[in-house]
């Protein structure tokens, strides 16, 4: 096997990945709605939709995080902390694979010395998306380049869907102090940024705030749910080790002050205040306490039936509906059928799924270091 390089992880090597766990990749036109994939563990297969979403996640991403279940010994979730645990640790294993750790701190580190620092370089010499570039700087950047952090993933309408940050950057929060679900700052890079008339290449601004100034860089992306930026910055301390430093935007936000920007300017509030009623847009899954399911979000009525309808013949329990998925196997995604791997040479000539599992991580995973260090090993035995 090839050895671990700065490269991206190639489809054939997340094929090698799954045939060294046991399992068979199959690309479907039929996948449920309510899926990204799904996993048939009886059959040992992993179905992945033939036709990538418009701004999706890549599709290597999918089978990464299928895998990671599996090496890091994962149990059908007891609960939704459990879930969302199980899903923390799957991401986290799978940025290890697709961005491994030496490589990026290498690579980083040496942009550092130049002053050139860039998600945008990251994000190229791995062949992955702005998102997950932005998120591997941010779990990377502290411990290894000592620099504090903020990251934030903003829907266009101006909701916050991801956050994280270590640099003392103030955010609206909940009366649970979350920040997920909270209008960003209209004035913040992560929102200007959808106001740039060309958002083919990277926005940086300056931010003057009442806990100081940062910097940041934001990236807008299109997807199937609408506009996305991608926005990561620091404290104006550490701004100079950065590409895209030399920028002249900048703004005052005095957020979470309402006076900042939450209140509509006095015009219009003299206006039209008492004059509108707008409906609002929510969805469903925002008015529980707690997503129902052990799988929330996923309709298991969906699942089961695609699983019978693509079971294959010498599956006893399921129906023989899978001749059109049989008479494919052979075909590469991009003509329309799916990649299936020789099952009998992984069935019979290498140890039990669960033998294979415990070669590159030794029980289910404690902390998101575990992630990390299983999906280095991971790579080291696959190759790269």
């Amino acid at each position: 096997m090839p050895s671990i390089t700065m490269a991206a992880r190639s489809q054939r090597v997340m094929v090698q990945m799954a045939e060294h766990l046991g399992f068979e990749l199959h690309y479907v036109p039929d996948l449920p709605l309510s899926t990204r994939s799904i996993a048939d563990l009886r059959n040992r297969r992993i179905y992945l939709p033939q036709v990538q979403a418009p701004g999706g996640h890549d599709v290597r991403l999918h089978v990464l995080q299928m895998l990671g279940h599996v090496v890091l010994g994962h149990a059908e979730p007891k609960d939704y902390p459990d879930f969302l645990r199980q899903r923390v640790e799957v991401n986290y294993f799978a940025a290890a694979l697709r961005v491994p750790e030496q490589a990026a701190v290498d690579l980083l580190q040496t942009a550092k010395k130049e002053r050139q620092l860039a998600i945008e370089d990251l994000r190229d010499a791995f062949a992955v998306s702005h998102q997950t570039a932005a998120h591997r700087f941010t779990n990377l950047a502290t411990h290894h380049l000592g620099l504090p952090v903020h990251f934030m993933r903003v829907h266009e309408n101006g909701v916050i869907y991801k956050a994280y940050e270590n640099d003392g950057v103030s955010s609206s929060t909940d009366v649970l102090g979350a920040i997920e679900g909270q209008p960003v700052c209209r004035k913040w890079t992560a929102y200007a940024v959808f106001d740039v008339p060309d958002r083919s290449g990277a926005y940086s601004q300056y931010t003057d705030t009442p806990r100081g100034t940062y910097w940041c860089t934001a990236q807008a992306e299109a997807t199937n749910d609408g506009v996305f930026s991608v926005s990561l910055g620091v404290p104006y301390a550490h701004v100079k080790w950065f590409r895209g430093r030399e920028t002249t935007a900048r703004a005052k936000s005095l957020c979470p002050d309402p006076d900042c920007c939450r209140r509509p300017p006095a015009a219009l509030a003299a206006r039209w205040s008492k004059q509108a009623w707008p409906s609002a847009r929510a969805h469903s899954h925002l008015l529980a306490a707690l997503p129902p399911g052990t799988f929330p979000g996923v309709d298991d009525t969906d699942v089961f039936t695609f699983l019978e309808r693509h079971a294959p013949a010498d599956d006893s329990t399921g129906e023989e509906s899978t001749q059109r998925t049989q008479a494919v196997s052979h075909r590469s995604p991009r003509e329309g059928g799916c990649n299936t791997l020789a099952r009998n040479r992984a069935r019979s000539s290498s140890p039990s799924p669960a033998d294979r599992a415990r070669t590159i991580a030794s029980g289910p995973a404690a902390d998101l270091q575990l992630a990390e260090d299983a999906g280095d090993v991971a790579a080291d035995r696959v190759g790269g």
